[in-house]
């Protein structure tokens, strides 16, 4: 996945995150077993990376690359849910905290 990893922050650059930080907070949702989890230490599956495109057409293109890449990609919203849904593996998370009103829907074109 490294490959990847360097292709995403090659054509996406800075709306890609791979820091420590940004991957732990996009590793899980509010879901209570991730919280024991959490409580009792047990190892955690991060991103690969996490996306962060700031407009509607740069998150088309992310997509689109990691469609060709074969990544998977798993929507974030604030991490509130309360499922399990979040659960990225060897994905990489697509951040909608600091997404644009352009970014953040999809409106329909007339």
């Amino acid at each position: 996945m490294t490959d990847a990893l360097d292709a995403l922050r090659r054509e996406l650059g800075d709306a890609v995150r791979s820091d420590p930080a940004a991957l732990a907070a996009h590793a899980r949702d509010a879901w209570m077993l991730a919280e024991l989890d959490d409580f009792e230490n047990a190892p955690r599956t991060t991103p690969l990376a996490v996306l962060e495109p700031a407009s509607t057409e740069a998150v088309a293109r992310a997509l689109a690359l990691c469609r060709s890449l074969g990544v998977a990609v798993v929507p974030f919203g604030g991490g509130s849910g309360v499922c399990g849904a979040i659960a990225p593996g060897p994905a990489a998370s697509r951040s909608r905290r600091d997404c644009s009103p352009a970014c953040a829907a999809s409106t329909p074109r007339t």
